[in-house]
């Protein structure tokens, strides 16, 4: 719940620079406030598909380069291997555990995802990562917290690796294709139900976050979104399309005049 906030109040501060058509400044607040939260879901697919590249590396190096791959990858972190997969582990503590079932870039391997000493999480959940082709994963979560669901579906593909020797995942750039969606009831600070669907592309490269500190890594891509009230499925905003930027300023919303 706090992370929505932050993103609401970061919203807010940065309304008056974003470029909108059609909308008023009340309506272009909620849209921006949508778009982040989905764009963030796609994010977080992209940093644990990128756990498990380098999980994946890492199972097949040797003994004298997992320490290197370790302190340039995922200085935070360490990685355990458990008697199905890895763990992901920070001062002690489990992050994410990882249940494999073949190698990560083998067409048909999957790999389930577990977030640990979570107990917000209901029973009813999944996050998967399955390969669909070489350097092409499908990634596929369902999970209901207390105050909020997510249903995400993506399509994945990895380039070529970014420059530089950044510490930090991820390694690659990808572009994304796919749908989301997210409900929220009145415990958090939107109780709205929204859709999104990518259909142009988006770019990830972490580089250029990283390089150029633009303000994000998502460079490239366009959604269509569906903001609606979360018990009585109206519209809280009129259907748009939004543009993503690197640069918060250079945002575009447009709205569509019929469904």
């Amino acid at each position: 719940m706090k992370r929505l906030i932050y993103i609401f109040a970061a919203l807010v501060a940065l309304s008056s620079c974003t470029i909108s058509e059609g909308g008023n400044s009340d309506q272009n607040l909620v849209a921006k406030m949508a778009a982040s939260m989905a764009i963030s879901e796609v994010q977080q697919q992209i940093h644990i598909l990128s756990y498990a590249q380098t999980i994946d590396y890492y199972s097949q190096a040797g003994d004298g380069e997992r320490e290197i791959i370790e302190d340039q990858h995922l200085p935070n972190v360490r990685l355990r291997q458990t008697d199905n997969g890895w763990k992901v582990v920070r001062n002690g503590q489990d992050l994410f555990s990882f249940v494999c079932n073949g190698a990560l870039n083998e067409e048909g391997s999957v790999w389930n995802v577990y977030m640990a000493q979570d107990t917000s999480l209901t029973n009813d959940h999944w996050w998967q990562i399955k390969c669909i082709g070489e350097n092409r994963w499908h990634l596929d979560q369902m999970i209901h917290y207390v105050e909020r669901s997510v249903n995400i579906a993506l399509d994945v593909e990895a380039g070529e690796q970014i420059q530089g020797q950044l510490q930090s995942s991820p390694i690659y750039k990808y572009e994304i294709e796919g749908e989301c969606e997210i409900t929220q009831d009145e415990v958090v600070v939107a109780p709205y139900r929204v859709k999104m669907k990518i259909i142009e592309p988006i770019v990830f490269d972490n580089y250029q976050y990283y390089s150029g500190f633009s303000g994000t890594a998502f460079t490239e891509g366009r959604l269509s979104m569906r903001v609606t009230d979360y018990k009585t499925g109206e519209a809280v905003v009129t259907p748009f399309h939004y543009w993503i930027s690197p640069e918060y300023s250079n945002v575009k919303i447009e709205y569509l005049m019929t469904e």
